[in-house]
């Protein structure tokens, strides 16, 4: 192998190295090619959009209405006198309620609907950004699912009160375009007909917005005709961190964590171990000598395909598979190192000096 094809394969190497490091492996993360947020929809006749601070709106139809500040209070009062519910208990986001709750009209106590938005905040990077969508196994989800059902069983506990009846699978749902957790169980409060909750968890780079969705099983007939373009009609405007390769800092550890060296030489090592494992064995131990073109390039094509496969396999979705593209590459220079190249036809023989004593002149001759 010629200098320079060493340097070019140091070159692609570390090209190579960096775009497995940047692009997860494993997990599956991917973003759609649509531009976020989504215009909001045309508002229906009646309904009302609503303002979420600093997170995006939300459409609601004439039979509900937004929480208003004297009621939180009420609200708020009420649950530490009655429930003895402390301060983290409580309701710290944008509150969709029957209409005439705010008025304690006798009406809007006979019926139960909630629509609650939250946003849990969290290190920078450690929630995904909003436009990515990623695929989950069927082992992952049940273990999420039973992560949750426990968190979430234990803080109804210590409410007092409450008790999950029926748990369902969570599931991951695209929605107007940005990915949630779908967390959805049946709940009672002491004896008051059980309600129906699914909990819709979207990531945003430093946050968590939960859009929780809630009505009582006994009048689904009543709420449920709405719930679908309640979702629909819901936009999170406020985008954070974008998909980048370098932080808002221009610091790689923002995309890829505090240890994105060990990250980076770890993936490194994974795709061209991998890569060039076969070519090397079959150049230096099979072989023990150059491949022709023609062999060479068909080894490079079929090894390609096998990596394609197997990183498909193990979790890969990136579109152009870039770094396996390289590893051909060098997988060709391994199977042709050491190649002669041959001499172009009508080429003079290399000259060669003869170099004679201090005082003889020198003699240049053909060889």
């Amino acid at each position: 192998m010629s200098k320079k094809q060493y340097t070019l394969l140091v070159v692609l190497v570390v090209i190579a190295g960096f775009l497995a490091g940047v692009v997860p492996a494993h997990g599956q993360t991917d973003s759609p090619d649509i531009d976020l947020p989504l215009p909001a929809p045309a508002l229906r006749l009646g309904w009302q959009r609503i303002t979420i601070p600093d997170v995006g709106t939300i459409d609601i139809p004439p039979s509900m209405e937004a929480r208003s500040e004297r009621f939180a209070e009420f609200a708020r009062k009420a649950k530490k006198d009655v429930l003895h519910m402390g301060d983290e208990y409580l309701i710290r986001g944008v509150v969709i309620q029957q209409k005439g709750r705010n008025e304690l009209r006798p009406e809007a106590s006979e019926v139960y609907v909630r629509i609650i938005l939250e946003t849990d905040f969290v290190e920078a990077g450690e929630a995904e950004t909003i436009d990515t969508i990623r695929s989950v196994s069927k082992a992952e989800l049940r273990e999420l699912s039973d992560g949750f059902r426990e968190a979430i069983t234990q803080e109804l506990t210590q409410v007092g009160g409450f008790r999950i009846i029926e748990w369902y699978p969570p599931a991951l749902q695209v929605i107007n375009g940005m990915q949630a957790l779908c967390i959805s169980f049946k709940r009672q409060w002491r004896d008051n007909p059980p309600v129906i909750v699914k909990d819709y968890r979207f990531q945003n780079y430093d946050r968590i917005h939960h859009l929780t969705m809630s009505y009582r099983e006994s009048e689904r007939e009543k709420w449920l005709g709405d719930f679908p373009a309640i979702l629909s009609s819901f936009r999170i405007t406020n985008l954070q961190q974008g998909r980048s390769v370098l932080g808002p800092d221009g610091g790689i550890s923002e995309v890829l964590g505090e240890n994105w060296i060990l990250t980076f030489i770890m993936s490194a090592i994974l795709t061209w171990g991998i890569g060039l494992a076969p070519p090397l064995l079959i150049r230096y131990a099979i072989a023990r000598k150059p491949t022709s073109k023609g062999v060479a390039i068909g080894i490079v094509i079929g090894f390609w395909f096998f990596n394609l496969i197997l990183f498909i396999a193990m979790g890969s979705q990136s579109k152009t598979h870039f770094a396996l593209f390289l590893v051909a590459m060098a997988s060709y220079y391994i199977l042709r190192a050491g190649a002669k190249t041959p001499k172009r036809r009508g080429q003079l023989p290399q000259a060669r000096a003869d170099t004679k004593g201090p005082n003889e002149s020198k003699d240049i001759r053909f060889s």
